[in-house]
Order: C-alpha cells, then structure tokens, then sequence
C-alpha cells in the first residue's frame, strides 16, 4: 500500500513514466534494506552460550533500541547486539550514509558533513565498517580456475608521524630498485568467474609461509596460473590442484594472468583514489577492494542492500579504541631510510 500511495501522489506531478519507475524502484530498495537491517539474526545468546536462543522482546532502551530476553538465562540484550550499530550513538541511517560512501570512495569530511558529526567520528565508523567487513571475508576462498600474483605498493605512514622521516610526495617512486622493504606485498588470486581473495602479509618479497597461508584460501582442486615465483607450487600440489608458470611471451586466449592484471590495476586505481593508504590498515582496504570489485556490477543501491544482508549474518565484539592499535605492521623509521 505505501507504493500505491506514493505511485498515486507522483502521477500528480510533472513526471515521466521513467522517472516516476526509477522513484519507485529506489523506495523499494530503501524499504528491503530497512527491513534487512533491522530484522535480527542472533545464532548464539550473547550473554550464555546457547545457540539459536529462543527469545522474547522485552522493552526497549533509552535511545529506542528494542531489547530481547534470552529464555534459557532469563538476561536482557539489543536487538543489534554485535552489528554495526551496537554501542554506537549513531542511527542506523547515518550508518548507511558511512557504508555508502566508503563504497563510493568519498573523503570523511563529506560524509561528516552529511551526517553532522565530526570527521573523527567518520573515520571511526569507517574502520568498524572495515573490521567488519575484513573479520566476514577472514575464510573467504577462490576455486575453479584461477590467476595468482602480487602487486607492490610503497609502504606509507599516512596520519603516523615518525622522527627524522620526510613526508613523501603522492606518485613518488621507490627510493632503490627492486624488491625492499619499503614495498608492500599485497598478494591476490582471482578467479575467472569474478570473485577474488586479497590479503597482505608483510613487506618485501613474500615467504614460504606466505605462499602456504595464502593457499588456504584457494579452493582444493582448481587450477591455478601464476607467473615464475614458486612459493605455491608445493602447497598448491598438497591441496590437489593444478599450477602453470607463465611468462609474457606465452600468453594465449585462455592461459594467461590478464584478470588478475585487471585487478591489479583496480587496486592502484582505488589507491590513487583514497591518496594512499595506511600500510598498518592496509589488510581492511584489501577487504573492501574484494567487495568492491565483486560487487563492481552492481549499482550503489544494491550493494549497499547485498552488504547490510551480509554483515547482519556476522556478529563482532570490540571496542572502537581497538581499531586504530590492531596492526599487522610494527612501523620503524629504518624501512623508510632506504
């Protein structure tokens, strides 16, 4: 009935057909992401250990938030307890603005000024939003037929000052040729049909180790192409699957690294974008580039829908203090003195 009303008061309007469908379409998307959102999805009671907990509502908090009663431990909780919007003074539509433009690439200022809080706040929500969706995509893995290969990017201390470290420039090159440690490893896989795995490990040249812990999220029995390094060809064996080197010169119509090359350029072109990023967050941006070129067919409405029905399915509990100390990289000056 609210679309019938809506359809009948905009055919009062100067409107076209079209226009007037796109309208529609648009508050139908809104009210199935309002619905996704705030319906809850509670698999284990977050005050005992039961699973699946039978639950009845029981009153609402302060701010408006309805609260359920766990019939096996008689406690109280939100309905959004381990969501985005758990703990958070923010409403869920100021969450949606954040999630869509983290998705569009906008600067926080824009998005604060949206909203009306206060940049830091942005950014805040941001990482959450980030650590949510890096935490949901932690065991994601590729299969079928795939392409490996790693793109380097020049570490950054970006919002980190460090003694006696100059700023750098946007666009600058490496200090010293080849591989250091001034360079981020930024290892990927993508498979044929679309879907990828993006995770880094560390600086310089990737490990055995690396190669081994990266294997685990390429599904047993694909066949994988990569180029000379050999760091997954023993795992990759281990997990049955199939691995051809290829250099440049061989590269054919259906043997060749062309789409991981393709995703590369995705991820230099995002980069470019947010003006660089972070190296100690660079693993929650690898995360978002998955979303992002997984989702890269779909409009901004969509994705924003598909992700919220995403994330409703994970539940996380952390402080925000913890987001900006969680960091897989120790920064020292040494690595850029080179």
């Amino acid at each position: 009935m609210e679309i019938q009303n809506i359809a009948a008061n905009l055919s009062n309007i100067k409107l076209d057909k079209f226009q007037i469908e796109q309208i529609l379409d648009m508050v139908e998307e809104y009210i199935e992401a309002n619905e996704t959102a705030s319906t809850p999805i509670i698999e284990h009671c977050p005050k005992c250990p039961e699973k699946h907990p039978k639950m009845i509502k029981a009153g609402h908090t302060k701010s408006g938030k309805q609260m359920y009663r766990c019939k096996s431990c008689n406690k109280r909780f939100v309905a959004d307890t381990g969501q985005l919007t758990f703990y958070s003074h923010q409403s869920l539509s100021k969450w949606k603005v954040v999630l869509k433009d983290t998705l569009n690439g906008l600067a926080l200022r824009e998005t604060a000024f949206k909203i009306g809080v206060h940049y830091v706040t942005v950014f805040r929500m941001r990482h959450k939003l980030l650590h949510f969706i890096e935490m949901f995509l932690a065991n994601d893995s590729v299969g079928d037929i795939a392409e490996i290969d790693e793109k380097y990017i020049l570490a950054s201390h970006k919002g980190t000052k460090l003694e006696g470290v100059d700023p750098r420039k946007h666009g600058s090159i490496a200090p010293k040729p080849g591989i250091t440690d001034i360079l981020v490893c930024i290892m990927t896989v993508v498979s044929r049909g679309g879907n990828t795995f993006i995770h880094t490990y560390y600086t310089g040249r990737p490990t055995d180790v690396n190669g081994y812990e990266f294997c685990q999220h390429i599904d047993k029995e694909s066949y994988c192409f990569t180029d000379g390094i050999n760091i997954y060809d023993w795992s990759l064996k281990k997990r049955n699957c199939g691995v051809k080197h290829l250099k440049l010169d061989e590269y054919t119509k259906t043997d060749h690294l062309n789409t991981v090359n393709g995703l590369h350029s995705f991820i230099e072109s995002e980069i470019i974008y947010y003006r660089n990023i972070s190296t100690k967050y660079i693993n929650r941006y690898n995360s978002l580039f998955m979303i992002q070129y997984n989702f890269r067919k779909l409009n901004i409405s969509e994705k924003v829908t598909k992700l919220l029905g995403m994330l409703r399915q994970h539940q996380q509990y952390f402080y925000i203090r913890q987001l900006s100390k969680e960091s897989i990289f120790k920064f020292s000056n040494s690595i850029f003195d080179l």
